[in-house]
């Protein structure tokens, strides 16, 4: 996984076998829903289209075309190029994938091959299961808390259940990279909220739609921003780069009553204030995303801070859009399948939407 917006490079690697799939990062086990598909089952029902160049290579371009239908409800265009190398045979050099949705969305994934070599067999013990996959470890003292913590999300989706969050150091890393990539169609606005939980912290839930990838479904779940450092900074000291947080729905204090009541691991106090993202980038935040040019977001996590500081614009506030008062805020509703709210992690959590489009894939492809 290639770390946005900086040159970070952190090695992952999915291993399936008869017990399942976990994707491994850092230390970090998690388990991948769904099973094996191959990536190139699509290739003998493609089109050849021509040539082209693509990442250095004269490669030819193959694809294959889904349209929606009464029979599809997902469309799918998967578009491969390819070369024949003398001593390889047939390398693939990019794949791109588009799954059109019936509410006229639309999920867009590239896949860059490098140093690709075809490989006849591995050893059993390639797929054996490393042992940080064999336990969900906890850490921290159980004491509880209250911080702030702010969520970048779909316009008046307020719920943290089953979602992400970070500090301002961790949500300045993620806010700056999905801005400065587009990549936040979705995500419009920005919340700070005022929580209390239960220090005791477990793994974190790359969490997506309503829907969390992690051994861990209760603790509250903490990790450096990226999970850049080992165990994905879940024990770590993380001031330098920021934490990121998962609320598992399971464990939410019913009413938001307080934590600890039949074990109970978190609660809302109160959303405090809701800024549109156009105003943060209206105040330079972008430009000083590219000036910090990566960790530590110093100059841009101080504008990050100072919108929620104060409303006014001159002083690189943001004025409130939404009301804070708890009153007008669902904060138990959850999102739309669609809401990719936080793809903190997101190249690991493509694997999990990968792992379920491999599978639309190949039922399409049989039809």
């Amino acid at each position: 996984m290639k770390v946005p917006s900086s040159d970070i490079t952190i090695p992952e690697v999915l291993i399936t076998n008869g017990d399942g799939q976990v994707l491994v990062s850092n230390t970090v086990c998690r388990p991948i829903p769904g099973e094996f598909n191959d990536w190139f089952a699509f290739l003998p029902y493609s089109r050849y289209m021509g040539e082209t160049e693509k990442l250095g290579h004269q490669c030819a371009e193959w694809r294959l075309l889904v349209p929606r239908s009464s029979h599809n409800s997902v469309g799918m265009d998967l578009i491969m190029y390819s070369y024949t190398d003398p001593v390889l045979g047939d390398v693939p050099v990019q794949l791109l994938q588009t799954f059109n949705f019936s509410d006229g969305s639309s999920v867009s994934m590239q896949n860059n091959f490098h140093n690709y070599k075809p490989v006849q067999s591995f050893p059993v013990s390639f797929f054996v299961f490393p042992p940080e996959c064999s336990h969900d470890f906890l850490c921290g003292n159980g004491a509880i808390e209250t911080t702030n913590t702010y969520r970048f999300h779909p316009p008046k989706e307020f719920s943290l259940e089953n979602h992400n969050t970070g500090d301002p150091a961790g949500d300045t890393a993620f806010v700056c990279a999905a801005l400065l990539s587009g990549t936040h169609s979705y995500d419009q606005w920005i919340s700070q909220f005022v929580i209390e939980l239960n220090t005791t912290y477990g793994q974190y839930g790359l969490c997506n739609g309503g829907f969390c990838i992690s051994y861990n479904q209760w603790q509250v779940g903490r990790e450096c921003a990226y999970g850049l450092k080992p165990f994905g900074g879940q024990c770590a000291n993380n001031s330098d780069v920021g934490n990121w947080y998962s609320f598992p729905a399971a464990s939410h204090c019913e009413n938001d009553g307080p934590v600890g009541v039949n074990n109970c691991q978190w609660r809302v106090i109160r959303r405090v204030k809701t800024i549109d993202a156009t105003c943060l980038e209206s105040n330079d935040f972008t430009a000083a995303c590219r000036k910090d040019g990566g960790f530590p977001y110093t100059t841009a996590s101080a504008l990050f801070v100072k919108a929620f500081e104060n409303d006014d614009p001159a002083e690189n506030g943001c004025p409130p859009i939404y009301p804070s008062d708890r009153e007008n805020t669902p904060l138990r509703a959850h999102s739309s399948p669609l809401s990719y709210d936080q793809d903190r992690n997101i190249a690991a959590t493509s694997w999990i939407l990968v792992s379920r489009l491999r599978a639309l894939q190949a039922k399409l492809t049989q039809q």
